[in-house]
């Protein structure tokens, strides 16, 4: 009694925490980012309005009402008849898909999010958002039934273990991929649903004593397979060795035939239909080649090979524990820990086995046909990624789960014998919970968040703008995190957008923001949607959006300003929208600001230092010469200042350099300090012998009278400001080299 107690606390604790969890992907992940939903979701509902199924055309170019109308239709039509009071008519006002995205492994720079997503999916939900989310909570149901059916299949297989069909279950059900499948519009669930429940059948079978209604459900359970998906062809052989099995054990061979017939003809009772149908409307008993034909960009057409094998199973590897959306969303990184987790289960069946203490020797037919349920269904996958490419996905291995959760949970226990099992089956039932709720909730649900907005009056510290562009865009003003760039740098730039115009007539640019030098030379530049998850059409008119851009600087000299310049284009064009400034002008890129770059050091020959000099720092850097602007430098402008250094001896600190303007009284104008290279060439790295030219930017305030001012540079060590003392021909001549004239105009 203590023991089914225990059972039944445990299958009460396992049901509850998934379905919790469960219904919790199902609320928080936004309608339409499941793998494939709205495709599946379409076909529901073509059930639900039709009330008949989908009728696939044989040519790729003819018109296709419904892209998974392939799929037999068992999980389709139980949701059909789960929605049949749902007003479903909304469907393509409220499903629409995000035109920027582009399925690419873990890059959201065209957006995460498959569908749009701005408001008409929020709750309180309605019409086909709300069907949708019924068939969600029908999948969850079915996801459940797939765990009581592991718990159960476990127990068969283990009957002297009872902990282990807790920590099986917890190891097969609380995979994220698992939960994400179960929560989500998916025919895998129920076809997970019905192998775990065929496996439970088949053991219950093998065990005896017979029921009368035994074989009709193993044949209503096969049919409800082969309706569901084609895999649950592969459960045919597994049904003809229980089969054989029984006859051996019970040594009643006349018992086979009839109950083969039995349970094939009930299958076929279930599912024979379709097939005929298949063979009727396409000339083929499965559908295959109207599938290749419809979805050709899926055929293989190149030989399958090795290389080709190791891809297909690197992609099982990425998806099998944790993968997302379109099976976009993965985390190699992550999921390897469960890998390593088993292959430990692995090396522990081993060493089990070796030791005889594992498994009991009178449950060697159990087994057998528990591995025979994942060989036969990876076998039927190999075969589908022969055909066709991208065929590893994580969950086709879903319907195996009970056999894998028994073997992770015997591998894991192999070592000590099961002396441990009770703390091997809480902590695994406890670090996939935590597993199944960390991953979603800290690196899957943000990259949906709704993209960040403002309202104009909450925008005062950023730099006004006023520019129009694509007719579509007004940018209001930006942010930069930096005043000053040095080279190596990467600028941060937010750009603040209101939609105008109305919705339908909005264009859907792309943003480009360029920096470039004083000379018209584009330094850095980046390509941005404006936001990537949200096109124009659907921003609500009164808020502003904020694109996060970034530049990276070169590493070369950079001396005066760097010009930000932003333009639009659409995808394809390589030509910019005709955008407007602030003051109405047509331009193709419109200025926003300017950032001052604070130069960087570079090796040049002696023989090419102008403007000789002879003074020496410290003992160690030799000024050899310099620059200065030779035409006047308007007010709140920026010059450059070029000074030339020969490493005498290694520099023991970093020096930074200063540059004083002064007027014909030797007052302090204004100055600009910082080290050379901007901090990127600190001096202690200088080598001896070097020539090196380092650049600077001169700013000039812009209430600086306009007149002549002479520059005058030194260096100091900091914190301490101690400058160094400076030599001519032997001589000290100070703490400071002025070195000429600079003209400042209005």
């Amino acid at each position: 009694m203590a023991v089914r107690f225990r059972h039944f606390l445990a299958l009460s604790i396992l049901l509850t925490a998934f379905v919790v969890l469960a219904m919790g992907y199902s609320v928080l992940i936004p309608p339409g980012e499941g793998v494939d939903e709205l495709p599946h979701f379409d076909y529901v509902r073509y059930v639900k309005e039709h009330r008949s199924l989908p009728v696939q055309p044989l040519s790729y170019n003819e018109s296709v009402e419904v892209w998974m109308g392939h799929h037999p239709p068992l999980y389709y039509t139980l949701a059909g008849l789960a929605i049949s009071w749902t007003d479903t008519s909304d469907f393509t006002q409220v499903f629409r898909p995000n035109p920027h995205f582009v399925w690419q492994e873990n890059v959201g720079s065209n957006g995460w999010n498959v569908m749009l997503h701005f408001g008409q999916d929020e709750f309180p939900w309605r019409g086909s958002v709300l069907a949708l989310h019924v068939v969600r909570l029908m999948t969850v149901g079915l996801g459940a039934v797939a765990l009581y059916a592991i718990y159960r299949v476990t127990q068969l297989l283990l009957p002297d273990h009872p902990w282990a069909p807790l920590g099986a279950t917890a190891l097969a059900g609380f995979n994220p991929s698992f939960i994400f499948m179960a929560s989500t519009i998916h025919h895998d669930t129920l076809q997970a649903a019905i192998f775990a429940l065929s496996t439970w059948w088949a053991l219950r079978f093998l065990k005896g004593p017979e029921r009368w209604y035994e074989t009709w459900l193993g044949g209503i359970l096969l049919g409800a397979a082969w309706l569901t998906k084609l895999s649950g062809l592969s459960l045919v052989p597994v049904v003809g060795l229980v089969l054989v099995l029984k006859a051996w054990r019970s040594r009643n061979w006349r018992k086979l035939i009839p109950q083969a017939l039995c349970i094939f003809v009930s299958a076929t009772l279930v599912a024979g239909w379709w097939f005929i149908r298949n063979q009727r409307l396409y000339g083929d008993l499965l559908g295959w080649q109207m599938f290749l034909n419809l979805h050709r960009h899926m055929a293989r057409s190149a030989p399958y090979t090795l290389s080709e094998f190791s891809a297909f199973l690197q992609q099982i590897g990425r998806t099998f524990w944790g993968a997302f959306g379109y099976m976009h969303i993965t985390f190699p990184r992550i999921t390897k820990c469960l890998w390593w987790l088993t292959s430990l289960a692995g090396i522990g069946l081993v060493v089990g086995l070796l030791r005889g203490r594992l498994v009991p020797r009178a449950h060697w037919a159990e087994w057998l046909i528990a591995l025979m349920v994942p060989i036969l269904l990876f076998a039927s996958f190999v075969r589908f990624s022969i055909a066709t490419i991208g065929a590893g996905h994580g969950r086709y291995l879903f319907p195996a789960g009970a056999s894998i959760g028994a073997l992770l949970i015997a591998g894991l226990n192999g070592f000590t014998a099961w002396r441990h099992q009770r703390a091997i089956s809480i902590a695994m039932t406890i670090g996939m919970i935590v597993y199944a709720v960390w991953l979603p909730v800290k690196l899957v649900l943000p990259k949906y968040s709704t993209p960040k907005t403002t309202t104009v009056d909450q925008l005062t510290e950023i730099t006004p703008v006023g520019a129009v562009l694509a007719g579509t865009l007004e940018l209001i003003g930006y942010q930069s995190n930096a005043d000053l760039v040095m080279p190596g740098q990467w600028i941060h730039v937010n750009l603040y957008w209101r939609a105008i115009g109305s919705s339908d007539e909005r264009l859907d640019p792309q943003v480009h923001l360029q920096a470039v030098d004083d000379q018209g030379n584009v330094i850095a530049s980046s390509t941005s949607w404006p936001v990537p998850s949200l096109p124009p059409a659907v921003w609500e008119s009164v808020a502003v959006y904020v694109t996060h851009m970034y530049l990276g600087i070169p590493v070369q000299e950079l001396t005066g300003q760097i010009h930000l310049r932003v333009g639009a284009s659409l995808k394809g064009n390589d030509g910019y929208v005709l955008s407007q400034d602030a003051a109405g002008n047509s331009c193709h890129l419109v200025p926003i600001g300017d950032i001052l770059a604070i130069g960087s050091v570079t090796e040049v020959s002696p023989d090419v230092v102008p403007n000789p000099r002879s003074e020496v720092f410290a003992s160690t850097l030799a000024l050899l010469g310099f620059e200065l602007p030779s035409d006047p430098i308007p007010r709140g402008s920026a010059g450059s200042v070029s000074l030339y250094w020969q490493v005498l001896e290694q520099p023991d600190a970093d020096y930074t350099v200063f540059i004083h303007v002064l007027n014909d009284q030797g007052e302090l104008v204004t100055q600009f300090d910082r080290p050379p290279g901007g901090g990127t060439t600190p001096t202690s790295t200088w080598e001896v012998g070097q020539t090196l030219r380092d650049t600077y930017p001169l700013p000039i305030p812009p209430d600086v009278p306009a007149d002549t001012y002479t520059v005058r540079i030194g260096m100091y060590t900091w914190p301490s400001l101690e400058r160094l003392p400076v030599m001519r021909n032997g001589r000290p001549v100070g703490d400071g080299v002025e070195l000429g004239s600079i003209q400042i105009q209005p």
